[in-house]
């Protein structure tokens, strides 16, 4: 299994987590009618999930068990979300 930390995409100025995120959230944000879309943090969640259990799938070569130590979440949550998202695990 390869580990969660070894990654082949470089970023081109290394910025912490939560400033990314800010920004692709504010940018987000722009592109839509927020008064019109009462889910909003529904939407914003699955969209930071469904990249990040992809990516921890492939890191763990399909491994559930692997992503449940990584995320700290129970096999069932877990297991619950990929079948949400309609990733195979």
């Amino acid at each position: 299994m390869t580990d969660i930390t070894n990654t082949s995409t470089p970023l081109s100025q290394p910025q912490s987590l939560p400033t990314v995120v800010k920004i692709a959230v504010e940018e987000y944000l722009r592109t839509i009618d927020t008064s019109k879309d009462p889910n909003i943090y529904e939407k914003v969640l699955s969209d930071i999930e469904i990249p990040l259990l992809t990516f921890l799938l492939e890191r763990a070569e399909g491994n559930q068990c692997a992503i449940t130590r990584w995320l700290g979440l129970s096999r069932g949550t877990v297991r619950k979300k990929l079948k949400l998202y309609g990733l195979n695990g």
